[in-house]
């Protein structure tokens, strides 16, 4: 009986993988190296991915930036992601649980509905992103962000807000770069409203786990 529950679990988790929008390499457990220059903001991570479910619940937002790029900021989000849903897959509930986006993809998007067969199929595209429980935007302040996908973007994350709903950003930005790139509006309604994290180790991108100094 153990045997068929893991595998019904697994089945709806990668379902619910492919509905997210996670690139492939994501669909399996991301390994990481805790390195020392970010050993609190990487116990505290561990600390909220232990508890996701409460921490999601209570509409916990979260801003992962870095200047450094591969330094695990999209591996976090990712990680917070796959908990969550890893831990939901078999609640019963038929709601959009996570989503992963890329922040220069969903600028496409919103501002150009020719990405999309009709406006009918767009709109269903951004409730989701609206309403789904857990919403990763990764490098958010990438892309062209233009007067056609500017509301949008608004809306996305002010409703977010309003609603009290988990969005998790990652950003190789600093905040006057931010706020050059989204207006202090966006900026203040992403950034004040999430808790903010400063990642300062170095790129490992490409090395092995076995190759990465802590």
């Amino acid at each position: 009986m153990k045997n068929l529950a893991d595998r019904i679990w697994k089945k709806k988790l990668n379902d619910l993988f492919e509905r997210s929008g996670l690139p492939q390499k994501y669909f399996e457990p991301q390994v990481l190296v805790e390195r020392k220059a970010d050993k609190e903001c990487w116990e505290w991570l561990e600390a909220v991915r232990a508890n996701i479910v409460e921490e999601v619940r209570n509409g916990l937002s979260i801003v992962i930036a870095s200047n450094t790029v591969g330094n695990g900021k999209t591996s976090w989000a990712v990680r917070l992601l796959q908990r969550y849903l890893a831990e939901t897959a078999l609640d019963g509930r038929i709601v959009e649980k996570g989503m992963f986006v890329v922040s220069a993809q969903l600028l496409t998007e919103f501002g150009d509905y020719n990405y999309f067969q009709t406006m009918q199929e767009f709109l269903e595209r951004f409730e989701q992103l609206k309403t789904c429980e857990l919403l990763v935007i990764d490098e958010i302040g990438g892309g062209s962000l233009s007067k056609a996908s500017y509301p949008y973007l608004y809306d996305l994350v002010n409703y977010r807000v309003d609603n009290n709903l988990s969005t998790v950003y990652t950003t190789n930005y600093t905040d006057d770069e931010i706020i050059e790139l989204l207006g202090q509006r966006l900026y203040s309604r992403i950034y004040d409203t999430s808790v903010v994290l400063d990642f300062q180790a170095s790129n490992v991108r490409g090395l092995e786990v076995d190759e990465i100094e802590s």
